[in-house]
């Protein structure tokens, strides 16, 4: 096993772990995942592998591959900022949109432009064309869980919304 699947796998028992321990009640053993405890409200999702990637899009998407997943445990409804706040309390998560992208990925990119962030919805002022996601999605810098509309926002008085830009 390679040490990125090693240190997957290591964050994916973590995570089992801390949201048994910190929003569920253990749940039982359903024998699907090698062992698994199955936590409360969350089902199991088998691993498989599939093709990745279109070559008649944009250049970022290329080459089509293989690419395989483990299975993974999900939750049944969407994950309130409330839940996930107490995930990240309890294992220390840094999700994507926390992080800068990585250069290798964008090769093309000017590096200054490599920030944290996350795609927000704008609102259109009118109708607009639909074949195109810029009329509507805006990359902001310093979007996050935590700020879901940008840098400026909070998530107070939505502890019950669901989570976004994981």
């Amino acid at each position: 096993m390679s040490a990125l699947n090693t240190g997957a796998q290591a964050i994916e028992e973590t995570a089992i772990a801390a949201r048994t321990a910190v929003c569920c009640d253990g749940g039982a053993k359903t024998g699907r995942a090698a062992d698994a405890v199955r936590p409360a409200n969350m089902i199991w999702v088998p691993g498989g592998s599939f093709l990745m990637g279109s070559n008649n899009f944009y250049p970022e998407e290329r080459p089509v591959f293989q690419a395989s997943v483990q299975g993974f445990w999900i939750d049944l409804h969407p994950v309130t900022n409330a839940q996930f706040r107490q995930f990240v309390g309890a294992t220390g998560y840094v999700t994507a949109s926390e992080r800068p992208p990585d250069s290798a990925t964008y090769p093309d990119a000017d590096p200054t432009l490599l920030l944290p962030g996350s795609l927000v919805f704008r609102k259109p002022s009118g109708p607009v064309n639909l074949r195109d996601y810029r009329v509507w999605w805006e990359y902001a810098p310093g979007a996050d869980w935590r700020h879901p509309e940008g840098p400026d926002s909070t998530l107070d008085g939505r502890d019950d919304h669901p989570v976004v830009h994981l």
